[in-house]
């Protein structure tokens, strides 16, 4: 399995216009920041009903957040009519609904965190997370990482601090993803990230990192399954690497935008850890 051979298509939110990513023909990714006004989005009956537990306001008010951007790309991407909605599973993941009932090939993640609000839409299972590792969880982090994971990331991604902010990101997604958490028992020790991005989850689970995104200190991991028609080129977008750590830049694709929400290209040097040619022929033989 490959790894990183960067963007494929974004924006940076800056000045709090949203960031679109297309990582794979059936995943898409968005981002804005949390601080950014933004109209409540229409609710269903259920979400009504849900939003007035919420007796914390910033809790309601990030709940809400995460819906207005969930509710924005599911209407770009799907198209439904009407008022999008949101439920909740068993678990707490989101679920696309319509006509009452919920997709059954539509796959949603929200997380908000570290003042950004993100979210991923696929046609299949997929899970996201978004970590930043304070010096003060250092020695947390490296008590669930192995060195050899941190050494791989840090080839990749051109520091410590986004080594391990992208690993625990990666394992949190892992877990997600593949709902371990709510049985309970599974550390996220027991997560294994190898070199070439694969991630094993237990002894059952194999997974995929199919896309991750560093900037301003924060890690964002989406964690899935690559198809078996596709490339498996784990996508990366890398901005403001600390200059004594910056990895050799390698050339980017540029995508036609998406819709009105794509106002202008990535705004930062784009750029990922290993060339791309250093990895190719381990895609062709994957």
């Amino acid at each position: 399995m490959p790894t990183g051979d960067g963007v494929d298509g974004a924006d940076r939110p800056d000045g709090g216009s949203p960031f679109f990513w297309r990582v794979a023909s059936g995943v898409m990714y968005a981002e804005m920041p949390l601080t950014r006004s933004i109209r409540p989005p229409l609710l269903s009956e259920w979400e009504s009903e849900r939003v007035t537990q919420f007796s914390n306001r910033e809790r309601r008010g990030r709940w809400l957040a995460g819906r207005a951007l969930a509710k924005v790309l599911v209407k770009e991407r799907l198209g439904l009519p009407g008022i999008v909605e949101i439920r909740e599973g068993a678990d707490g993941e989101p679920l696309v609904y319509s006509g009452g009932f919920p997709m059954s090939d539509v796959w949603l993640g929200i997380t908000v965190r570290h003042d950004r609000v993100s979210c991923v839409l696929a046609d299949r299972p997929v899970s996201l997370e978004v970590r930043k590792v304070s010096t003060a969880e250092a020695e947390l982090v490296d008590g669930f990482v192995a060195r050899g994971e941190q050494r791989a990331l840090r080839r990749l991604l051109g520091s410590a601090t986004a080594a391990r902010s992208a690993a625990w990101a990666i394992k949190e997604a892992a877990q997600r993803a593949t709902r371990t958490r709510a049985h309970g028992g599974l550390e996220l020790r027991e997560v294994r990230i190898d070199p070439t991005l694969g991630v094993q989850v237990g002894d059952d689970a194999d997974l995929d990192v199919l896309a991750l995104r560093y900037t301003d200190e924060v890690a964002v991991a989406i964690v899935g399954r690559f198809l078996l028609e596709e490339r498996r080129t784990v996508r990366i977008v890398l901005d403001e690497v600390p200059p004594a750590e910056q990895p050799a830049p390698v050339p980017t694709r540029s995508m036609p935008r998406l819709g009105a929400a794509i106002e202008r290209s990535m705004l930062r040097a784009r750029r990922i850890a290993e060339a791309r040619v250093r990895w190719q022929g381990r895609a062709l033989d994957a």
